[in-house]
């Protein structure tokens, strides 16, 4: 009896060894997969990267035929992207889901959190909202079309100069 139980026991031990053993290659070849991920995705952000795309926040993608503009090129109306307060006329979606216009002044670009703190037409009307809401920016004074990818682009590039990180990309008022 006492054999017959040491046999029982060793195919319990092999039995776990093997069922440990696949668990560790399973586990490994998760580990391979993640890796193989993260390098196809660091590799996609690299591409996407050096094309210079702006944000697709508030600006329409190219038709069949057209290119982003490059960042290196200058656009005709870009002394209307440096100013990091600029006056617009928006159309964006309020949290009810209902489209509205406002007329605001930026007060700040919140890069971090890609929300825009903007003063309304009163003087306490402080607010935020976020870029992805913003459906269509224009100038206020002129009434031509402004691109808030372009905008975003550009004070990003601005705070790159400035040494900041990230967050707030307002200048010093």
């Amino acid at each position: 009896m006492d054999t017959q139980f040491a046999a029982w026991e060793r195919w319990v031990l092999v039995g776990a060894a093997v069922l440990a053993g696949l668990v560790l290659l399973l586990r490994l070849l998760e580990i391979l997969r993640d890796r193989r991920r993260r390098r196809a995705r660091i590799g996609a952000a690299r591409v996407r990267a050096t094309q210079s795309m702006p944000l697709q926040t508030g600006a329409h993608p190219p038709q069949a035929g057209q290119r982003w503009p490059d960042a290196s090129q200058q656009m005709p109306d870009a002394g209307m992207y440096e100013n990091p307060h600029p006056q617009l006329r928006i159309q964006y979606t309020d949290i009810y889901g209902q489209a509205s216009e406002k007329v605001i002044a930026v007060e700040r670009l919140d890069l971090y959190r890609q929300v825009v703190v903007f003063r309304g037409t009163e003087r306490e009307d402080l607010r935020t909202l976020p870029l992805g809401r913003i459906s269509l920016a224009r100038e206020a004074a002129s009434g031509q079309r402004f691109s808030m990818g372009l905008w975003v682009e550009q004070m990003r590039r601005q705070a790159r100069s400035r040494g900041e990180d990230g967050g707030s990309a307002a200048a010093p008022s």
